[in-house]
Formats: C-alpha cells, sequence, structure tokens
C-alpha cells in the first residue's frame, strides 16, 4: 500500500482512444475501504474499461497480492467449494 501511495486520490477512468473509451461486459467491480490511523480511504475500482489507467492496474495487483495471501490461509482452505457462477 505504501509503494503504490494509498491515500493520495487516484485516476480509475481511461483517457478516450480515438474519442471512444472502450469497455467489456461482463466486468468485476472493486470497493476498497481502508483505514490508516483512523483515517477511512474509498477506491472504487471498475474492470470495464479495456485499456486501465496504471492506477488500475496498481489497485489490481494490491488485490492480487492480497488474496494470495488470504488463499493460503487454513480457515480459506476449508470454505466449500463455490457453486454457480460462470461455467
Amino acid at each position: 500500500m505504501k509503494e503504490i501511495n494509498i491515500k493520495e486520490p487516484k485516476e480509475f477512468t481511461p483517457e478516450p482512444v480515438d474519442g471512444t473509451i472502450r469497455s467489456v461486459e461482463p466486468h468485476e467491480e472493486d470497493a476498497w475501504e481502508i483505514i490508516v490511523n483512523g483515517e477511512t480511504i474509498t477506491h472504487s475500482v471498475s474492470g470495464a474499461y479495456c485499456e486501465p489507467t496504471e492506477d488500475t492496474k496498481e489497485i489490481i495487483g494490491l488485490r492480487d497480492d492480497v488474496f494470495s495471501i488470504v488463499k493460503e490461509k487454513n480457515a480459506y482452505k476449508a470454505l466449500p467449494e463455490a457453486k454457480g457462477g460462470y461455467e
């Protein structure tokens, strides 16, 4: 979080390419609420854009790093298999 300066404002909407912001469906959405020294920082990141901003890439990388830690926990491994979703 320090490396990407999580406390600073972020830009998650890309600049248009040839006047258009291209998007995809379906897409993922991430909502972050982080408390640092009593200050709450919120970021909402959409995977809808075909050309993600650098800030988006950093937050998604952070999410992936956190998830890789969580996946190794016994409590996560003990969860039942997911049902439904896209097959």
